[in-house]
């Protein structure tokens, strides 16, 4: 029987495992402390699991004394292996350059991304800028004795022209080396490595390199398009180096570095792009539109022909993209145990290429696998992608005798060999013995004696024969759930008549103020009310409130000559704006000439209000 502790061991693995990626958001400046005029990149990382929506609309916010260029937005897939599942992601990666001719310390950011239907920022960063010429100066790593491409160490003087006589450049890498400089500035060159077609699954290993003609120079950064065919791991946890070799090409001295080492692994067959890469040249030698920008170089576009392997002696059992060279080995144990008792077999699978994330298992009857716990330690391995995954399986057994476990096999494909290879391990025999009977007592035991009896164990005879009772517990009694679940609701009870009361008064405060249910007042209150002198100003107020309420405009304001242009400006009829200039002048007569009013003008300011609370309301003006 599998112990209890085992089983809740795998079951919180499994919740572990099963628990979603979160998106996570960061951002970091490539230098804290610059010089006035001197260039900073600001780059921000964004990442959400896959299949929730992919960060976009990037945003920096930054003080005037600031200038910025960009952003720069590079989309990415990433790809984890945990507990033998596979986890991706995609996020971008947003660049800015940053650059400051004001001494002091500036705020950057946040730099934010929206995830989703919400928008997430970093952390802000706190840039400091100083006087021109106060930071101390870094001399450049030389390879060689003399560095031809700066000969006076990064002073005032310009670089002079190389003279160096072909014989006496070193030797160039093989890795390195290019027959003729598609540039005569500067260029970026992609290889790959198998340089024939692949089969789905088999790792492409992708080298980008920089090369420089000018003299000494740095990147400012490497931007790569999307590759959505392809999964990505990088070979080299810092793929940038900053020491410059010295190559010859045609005869004439060059200076090249590495930029990054990534395996590709294809997840379809067809032709598949590898997208461009980008990276911006900076240095003395190097001329550019923007000194924030540098001089922007890309490789030419790649496309690699992905096949499916031969169905011609394929093996039962084979998972496309299972391809490598592996070995696999297998430990159980104990071998000896008791009909429904659990075993160990601990399989462990070591190799290059892309390593399967699950094993096939030999099925039978009285025999019950279950999910594995993986360990695993992957990483390159001579440029290629290589390492183990161990996997620990509990294996109930339900039958008895002599059981052959049979054996653990992975067919899988090998490149190297262009044929199919099966890795096996065998499980061999085990022994089960029959089950122990719970009810009797251990051998060599008795009963204890004095201890007191169970109420459940007394037994006396019954009257009638029928199923046996069962014993009463607090928790079958209404009232017991009656008083688990009333709290609460008497809690959001509670919580809903104070809601509502707050809309209640909410709404009655909003008519109140409404302008439109002021105006109606206003000639309610005429109507109810004797005519006297100040009629005619209530007239007025009661169609200014009705113009700002239904056309969001406030006449009071604007004079009379261009009442009737704005009112038609926003909507309404030409009839209709007459007629409110002829009843507004109406009242002005009034009120000025004759101190009696008469009743028609209520009925026509009842008449025009009628035919505003028709026309559409409009945006009230701010």
């Amino acid at each position: 029987m599998t112990a209890p502790w085992l089983s809740a061991g795998l079951a919180v693995a499994a919740l572990v495992a099963a628990a979603p990626a979160r998106a996570e958001v960061s951002a970091r400046l490539s230098a804290s402390v610059v010089e006035a005029g001197q260039p900073v990149e600001l780059v921000l990382t964004a990442s959400s699991p896959a299949g929730a929506a992919a960060p976009s609309a990037p945003r920096l916010t930054l003080p005037p004394s600031l200038k910025v260029e960009g952003p720069r937005v590079m989309l990415q897939q990433e790809v984890r292996i945990s507990g033998g599942q596979i986890e991706r992601s995609v996020g971008v990666t947003v660049r800015w350059t940053l650059m400051s001719q004001v001494v002091g310390e500036h705020r950057v950011g946040p730099a934010s991304v929206m995830l989703g239907a919400r928008r997430v920022g970093a952390p802000p960063l706190t840039l400091k800028v100083v006087a021109a010429g106060t930071l101390p100066r870094v001399p450049q790593r030389r390879t060689w004795p003399l560095d031809l491409f700066d000969p006076f160490a990064g002073g005032g003087a310009a670089p002079r022209l190389f003279n160096d006589e072909p014989e006496r450049l070193p030797e160039t890498p093989p890795e390195l080396r290019v027959d003729t400089a598609p540039d005569p500035t500067a260029f970026l060159r992609l290889t790959r490595d198998p340089s024939g077609p692949l089969v789905v699954g088999e790792p492409l290993r992708v080298r980008v390199y920089a090369y420089g003609r000018r003299g000494v120079f740095r990147i400012l950064n490497i931007s790569a398009s999307a590759r959505p065919d392809f999964l990505s791991i990088p070979l080299d946890d810092d793929p940038t180096d900053d020491s410059l070799q010295r190559v010859s090409i045609d005869g004439e001295p060059w200076l090249a570095v590495a930029l990054s080492d990534t395996a590709l692994v294809p997840l379809k067959s067809g032709r598949l792009g590898l997208g461009q890469v980008t990276a911006a040249f900076d240095g003395r030698g190097y001329p550019a539109r923007d000194p924030l920008q540098g001089l922007l170089r890309s490789t030419p576009p790649l496309e690699v022909d992905v096949r499916e392997p031969p169905l011609e002696g394929r093996p039962p059992g084979y998972v496309l993209g299972d391809v490598g060279s592996f070995q696999l080995t297998a430990q159980v144990s104990p071998r000896r145990l008791r009909r429904g008792e659990s075993l160990s077999v601990v399989a462990k699978l070591e190799g290059t290429g892309n390593l399967p994330s699950h094993l096939p298992l030999p099925q039978q009857n009285g025999v019950v696998w279950l999910q594995p716990t993986v360990a695993e330690k992957l990483e390159p391995q001579d440029g290629r992608l290589g390492g183990f995954r161990a996997f620990t399986y509990i294996v109930r057994v339900d039958r008895e005798g002599e059981l052959e476990l049979g054996a653990l096999s992975l067919p899988y494909w090998d490149p190297a060999q262009r044929a199919y290879r099966v890795a096996t391990a065998p499980l061999g025999r085990v022994t089960v013995t029959p089950a122990a009977n719970p009810s009797e007592p251990p051998s060599g035991t008795a009963a204890p004696t004095g201890a007191p009896e169970h109420p459940q164990l007394r037994l006396s005879p019954r009257a009638l024969l029928g199923p046996e009772s069962p014993p009463r517990r607090y928790a079958d009694a209404p009232w017991a759930w009656l008083g688990l679940v009333a709290p609460p609701l008497l809690v959001l009870g509670a919580d809903g008549l104070r809601l509502l009361r707050g809309r209640l008064a909410q709404r009655r405060r909003r008519r109140r103020e409404d302008p439109w249910s002021r105006a109606l007042a206003s000639l309610e209150e005429l109507s109810a009310a004797s005519l006297g002198p100040e009629v005619a100003s209530a007239i007025e107020r009661a169609l200014f409130l009705g113009l700002e309420a239904r056309l969001g405009l406030a006449a009071r304001g604007i004079l009379r000559r261009d009442l009737h242009a704005a009112l038609v400006e926003r909507g309404a009829p030409t009839a209709l704006a007459k007629a409110i200039l002829t009843l507004l002048d109406a009242c002005e007569e009034r009120r000025l000439l004759a101190p009696e009013p008469a009743p028609e003008l209520v009925r026509e300011a009842h008449r025009l209000l009628s035919e505003l609370r028709q026309l559409r309301p409009a945006a009230r003006s701010v």
